[in-house]
């Protein structure tokens, strides 16, 4: 490079580190505090799979997606229809459309309605009819709160009622269910939970 382009490079450069400068002198030092960020995130949108444990197969058990919700065999993925989640994740609800077809023997249950809560670190669901805390999620929420990966257990309601709809003996309280992968994506208030 010639003396003269590094030059000119070197100014071109110099005029936006000023400006940053400037501004961080402004905001720093004595003036207003920054702003604080958003208490809460609204969820526009994403999907939340489920993979359900090899347990659930070997017990006879096979989860299957109800539409929208795709997938199948390995995973499940219900789409985000919006929600609020805490900046840090820690708190708030997603609610998601589709369900889950568990199936057993020729017995199908529909699980719909999933709402996961960030706070209680449970999923409930809509089970005939029936609103109940359908999994426990193991851990805490990393930071962001819109990406998750979660390890997810039945509840001992869920696991009773899914027993007796489906005419098995097999489930029990904290049964592994699988794993819970949300990527939530942030934007204009969906609608609320």
């Amino acid at each position: 490079m010639s003396a003269a382009r590094g030059r000119r490079a070197g100014r071109l450069l110099t005029a936006p580190l000023a400006a940053l400068a400037l501004a961080a002198g402004a905001c720093g030092g004595g003036g207003d505090p920054a702003p604080a960020p958003p208490a809460e995130v609204a969820v526009a949108g994403g999907r939340t799979t489920i993979a359900p444990a090899p347990g659930l197969r070997e017990a006879g058990i096979r989860i299957a997606p109800i539409p929208p919700a795709g997938g199948g065999g390995r995973a499940v993925s219900l789409p985000i229809r919006g929600g609020r989640l805490s900046a840090g994740g820690a708190t708030g609800v997603i609610a998601h459309r589709g369900g889950l077809l568990a199936v057993a023997r020729r017995t199908e249950v529909e699980i719909v309605d999933l709402r996961l809560d960030a706070g209680a670190g449970e999923v409930s669901a809509t089970v005939a009819a029936r609103r109940i805390p359908l999994l426990l999620l193991d851990g805490r929420p990393g930071p962001g709160g819109l990406e998750v990966d979660r390890t997810a257990r039945l509840t001992p309601e869920a696991a009773t009622l899914l027993n007796d709809l489906l005419g098995i003996r097999t489930l029990s309280s904290g049964s592994p269910f699988g794993l819970v992968r949300v990527r939530a994506r942030a934007g204009a208030d969906g609608p609320t939970p």
